[in-house]
């Protein structure tokens, strides 16, 4: 008998296929940025992402979602980029706005994936309207535009 977590990481890979076909379907442009590299996605505590928050935004608060974007020529890395996620802030916004939790690692994912391919909301109103409907664009594709955008909430 399949455990309904275990079911979760199954369709939570099958989603991150079908973002992963999306994007190099529909932004061509963007996904040239990734250099056919992987990008590291990281669950972790929220004391965890407090710190990482604070080291690198120098904001002593815990967050829903972290990116990093390791795309540039000079990086070299072998990755593109990582994006850390707070299951346990997930855990408690999922409830809160009444879906599973998987969906909501689902939209951080797909937000942090923006964030990595170039698209920052933080820039402008321009900027925030852009990935917002990126966001729902991708959100749409697999099936979960009933989702508010992270943007949009």
């Amino acid at each position: 008998m399949i455990k309904k977590k275990d079911f979760d990481v199954v369709v939570y890979r099958l989603k991150l296929k079908a973002i992963q076909q999306y994007i190099q379907k529909k932004l061509k442009t963007k996904a040239k940025r990734l250099n056919k590299r992987k990008i590291h996605i990281h669950l972790i505590r929220d004391n965890e992402i407090k710190t990482i928050n604070q080291s690198y935004r120098k904001k002593n608060a815990t967050t829903d979602v972290l990116s990093f974007d390791y795309t540039s020529p000079k990086d070299g890395s072998p990755c593109a980029g990582e994006i850390y996620i707070s299951w346990q802030t997930a855990s408690r916004v999922a409830s809160q706005m009444g879906h599973p939790l998987i969906e909501e690692v689902l939209l951080l994912t797909i937000h942090g994936l923006l964030h990595i391919l170039g698209y920052d909301h933080e820039l402008s109103e321009k900027a925030q309207k852009l990935q917002a409907t990126r966001e729902f664009e991708i959100l749409k594709s697999i099936k979960l535009e009933h989702l508010n955008t992270l943007i949009t909430r």
